[in-house]
């Protein structure tokens, strides 16, 4: 198992989702990203988008990721949320917890995180980022993560995008992830593949301002 897959990075997009039958869609939460390599017997670690070692800081995770992974371990990609996120964005409180490197069990039980899973880059001895998408979901899914305190995410066909749309803006959610089925993992880089959609706000606004009759003179309006 390598020791570092730096994490591929969404692209910022066209701010329009793409369309046809390979692309698949899902809410993009609002989490801290965590990589996670698990060596089962040797050790396992969780690392942010930054390399930062998290593994202290979540210990309720490792005897769920290691109970789930092959001999020969795996990494896995992911987000970090409050428990409860899938009712609404909980960013604070999130903040609570990250805020403290060694939680005691109260802490634990007070401010419950999850690890949603999105992508597995490593399997049992072998690379994935080379397999398209789809494949590395099917393995994905046969992992059987289907609870908390770890579970996978959930994207649906992108003719579904009205309805997740709905269902981000009721929650408060401000993107989704679009990704192609045949699109390959690129270790800290961008991809056309995978792109963040926003999602779309009308609100009622009042803009004031003020400007100088005379250039000149700055202090007149």
């Amino acid at each position: 198992m390598p020791d570092l897959v730096p994490p591929m990075q969404v692209a910022a997009g066209t701010g329009q989702a793409p369309v046809g039958p390979d692309w698949v869609v899902e809410l993009a939460w609002t989490g801290h990203r965590c990589i996670a390599y698990v060596e089962p017997g040797q050790r396992t670690r969780l690392l942010s988008s930054g390399n930062v070692s998290m593994t202290p800081a979540y210990p309720e995770l490792v005897p769920e990721l290691e109970r789930r992974s092959p001999p020969r371990g795996m990494i896995l990609d992911g987000t970090l949320v409050a428990r409860g996120e899938e009712h609404a964005p909980r960013v604070a409180r999130l903040q609570r917890r990250s805020a403290r490197f060694r939680p005691t069990e109260r802490h634990i039980r007070t401010v419950p995180v999850d690890l949603q899973v999105a992508d597995l880059l490593w399997l049992d001895g072998h690379s994935l980022v080379d397999l398209p998408y789809r494949d590395r979901r099917t393995l994905l899914e046969g992992l059987g993560f289907a609870a908390a305190p770890v579970w996978t995410t959930s994207p649906m066909p992108i003719s579904e995008l009205p309805s997740l749309l709905r269902i981000a803006e009721a929650k408060g959610v401000e993107a989704l992830h679009a990704r192609h089925l045949a699109s390959r993992y690129r270790p800290g880089q961008r991809s056309p593949l995978w792109v963040r959609v926003p999602v779309p706000r009308i609100g009622r606004v009042l803009v004031g301002g003020w400007t100088p009759v005379d250039p000149n003179r700055p202090d007149r309006i």
